[in-house]
């Protein structure tokens, strides 16, 4: 069940890592807060699903759904700021964690027919398994979501 504006879940349960290839950080990737950035941070989440093996809807609702929250993120986050793109394996799940310097924290809308914008948080409560927001005490926030698979 998606919860908007929750905590992520417990720590232990969620962000235990799978090891994939030698022991390591997690996969972590720091952009400019640029439009430029949402391309980047596509082609990089498809990489590392691909080479875990992510099956083919995983990979690109994966990249549907960093897509709109690396968007989200250049539009609301601070114009000369950065964006860090965090990659968690599971054994059968993956977890993709946006974080951006901008303050508040998202909430999703409705939007009408005629709306240009507001459809990505709608996308990522629809098409992850979980999702959720972590406000940073040092400022700034990260929106993450979790693809089972």
């Amino acid at each position: 069940m998606s919860a908007a504006g929750a905590a992520p879940p417990q720590p232990a349960r969620t962000w235990q890592r799978l090891e994939v290839g030698p022991p390591g950080p997690l996969p972590a990737l720091t952009l400019g807060a640029a439009p430029q950035a949402v391309g980047w941070a596509r082609r990089w989440v498809v990489r590392h699903l691909e080479q875990v093996e992510a099956p083919h809807d995983v990979v690109s609702t994966g990249e549907l759904l960093t897509s709109e929250l690396v968007t989200n993120a250049v539009r609301h986050g601070t114009p000369s700021g950065v964006i860090t793109l965090r990659l968690q394996h599971e054994s059968h799940a993956v977890v993709i964690s946006v974080h951006d310097e901008g303050a508040g924290v998202p909430v999703p809308t409705q939007p009408g027919p005629a709306d240009v914008s507001g459809r990505g948080l709608p996308l990522v409560d629809a098409l992850a398994t979980t999702w959720g927001t972590h406000p940073h005490l040092a400022g700034g926030k990260s929106v993450w979501f979790r693809l089972a698979f």
